[in-house]
C-alpha cells in the first residue's frame, strides 16, 4: 500500500518558468551535465596586432622602434579576434587588415612575446592555431606578432626595414656575448644579467627619443644631478633658499611688525643647526617641513615656506608636510626660547612634521 503524503511544493510553475530560475546562470543538461549560458559576443576577445617590418626580428619592438611602428601603420590596436575562427580564417582575417603592407605574395608567422624575444606557438601533431587555442595561448599577453616571410617595403624606395631612421636613436656596436656573472662589468660593480642589460638597452633607445641621449653626452655635468644622489651637506643658506619667508601683507600691519622680530631668530637659529653643535641638523629641518631629507633634483611640489602662528598661543613649531609649510611660533619673547621650543618640537615630531 502506497501512502500519498501532501507537501508544499518547492516551486510554483507560472508560464513556463520557475521562481528559482536563475537568469544567465548555470543549467542542467538532460544527461545532468552543467553548462554556462555563454552571452551573445563573449567568443570575442581582443588583443593589439604588431605587424614586424624585418623578417629576422627576433626581439620584441620597445620605445623607439615600437612608436615607429605605429606611426607607419604597421599596429593595430584592439584588434578583434574571434574563438570561433577556423585557422585558415584566422591568417586571412589577419591578412587582409595588412593587404596595404604584405600584399599577395608575403606570408606571415605568428609570434609571441616572452621576456624580450619572440617564440612561435609550440603546436601538437595535427594540431593547427585557430581561433581558440590562440585565445588560450594568449592570456596574460598584450600583443600578437607578425613575422612577415620577408622584409617589408611601403614602396619602390622607402624600405620599411628601415623605419627606425625616422626615430634619432644613437647606434651601438652589437652586445657580445658573455657569461651572467661578468656581463655588465664595465657600467656596474654588481653582477648584471641578460635580462638586466636589455633593460639598458631598453633605457638607451627611450632616451635617444627627443635626442634627450645626445644632450645628456655632450652636457653630463648639468644632467648628472638628474640622474645621481645629491650629497653636498646642507648650509643655512640653502635652507632659506629652499623654504623662503612667506610674509604677511600689508608691510606695517601688526602681524608684519611681529614677524620683523622673528625672522632674525630664524636665520640665527639656521646659522647655530650649520654649526653642528646642537642637539638637532638642517636635515632635520627639511625632514619635519617636507617629509625628505634633501631637495630633489627637479626642486619641491608645492615649493616650501616658512608662515607664522598668528593665530594660535602654541610654543611649538607646526608643519604640514603636503603643502611644504613650515608655521614657527610667535608666542616667544627671547631667541633662547624660541630656538628651544623649535628644538623640542623637531624632535618629538613623530616623522609627519607635527609637534
Amino acid at each position: 500500500m502506497v501512502t500519498i503524503v501532501n507537501r508544499t511544493p518547492l516551486y510554483c510553475p507560472r508560464a513556463g518558468t520557475s521562481t528559482f530560475t536563475r537568469r544567465g546562470g548555470k543549467r542542467k543538461r538532460e544527461g545532468g551535465q552543467e553548462f554556462t549560458k555563454r552571452a551573445k559576443g563573449t567568443c570575442e576577445f581582443h588583443k593589439e596586432v604588431i605587424l614586424l617590418a624585418r623578417s629576422n626580428s627576433k626581439v620584441v619592438p620597445r620605445q623607439g622602434l615600437r612608436h615607429s611602428l605605429i606611426s607607419h601603420g604597421f599596429c593595430r590596436s584592439a584588434f578583434c579576434f574571434d574563438r570561433a575562427w577556423t585557422a585558415s580564417e584566422l591568417t586571412n582575417s589577419l591578412s587582409s587588415t595588412f593587404f596595404h603592407k604584405l600584399g599577395e605574395q608575403v606570408s606571415f608567422r605568428m609570434m609571441l612575446g616572452c621576456g624580450s624575444n619572440l617564440m612561435e606557438p609550440s603546436l601538437g601533431p595535427n594540431q593547427e592555431l585557430d581561433g581558440q587555442l590562440l585565445f588560450r595561448v594568449m592570456k596574460g599577453k598584450n600583443a600578437l606578432y607578425l613575422l612577415p616571410s620577408t622584409d617589408l617595403v611601403e614602396d619602390a624606395k622607402t624600405p620599411e626595414s628601415d623605419i627606425e631612421s625616422d626615430i634619432d636613436l644613437p647606434q651601438y656596436p652589437p652586445r657580445q656575448p658573455s657569461n651572467r656573472t661578468e656581463s655588465g662589468s664595465a657600467t656596474s660593480p654588481y653582477p648584471v644579467t641578460d635580462d638586466s642589460i636589455d633593460g639598458q638597452d631598453g633605457f638607451r633607445d627611450g632616451m635617444g627619443l627627443g635626442s634627450v641621449l645626445k644632450k645628456v653626452i655632450e652636457n653630463p655635468e648639468l644632467f648628472k644631478p638628474l640622474f645621481m644622489s645629491y650629497t653636498a651637506k646642507l648650509t643655512a643658506a640653502k635652507v632659506q633658499e629652499i623654504i623662503p619667508i612667506a610674509r604677511s601683507q600689508p608691510t606695517g600691519s601688526n602681524r608684519s611688525n611681529l614677524e620683523e622680530r622673528l625672522i632674525p631668530y630664524w636665520l640665527d637659529f639656521l646659522l647655530d643647526l650649520e654649526e653642528g653643535d646642537e642637539e638637532i641638523t638642517l636635515e632635520d629641518v627639511l625632514i619635519f617641513t617636507t617629509g625628505a631629507d634633501k631637495e630633489p633634483p627637479l626642486g619641491f611640489s608645492p615649493k616650501p615656506s616658512v608662515e607664522f602662528q598668528h593665530d594660535s598661543d602654541n610654543p611649538l613649531p607646526m608643519a604640514n608636510t603636503c603643502g611644504n609649510i613650515l608655521k614657527l611660533p610667535v608666542s616667544h619673547e627671547n631667541y633662547e626660547m624660541f630656538k628651544k621650543f623649535l628644538i623640542m618640537g623637531i624632535q618629538c615630531a613623530g616623522g609627519f612634521g607635527f609637534a
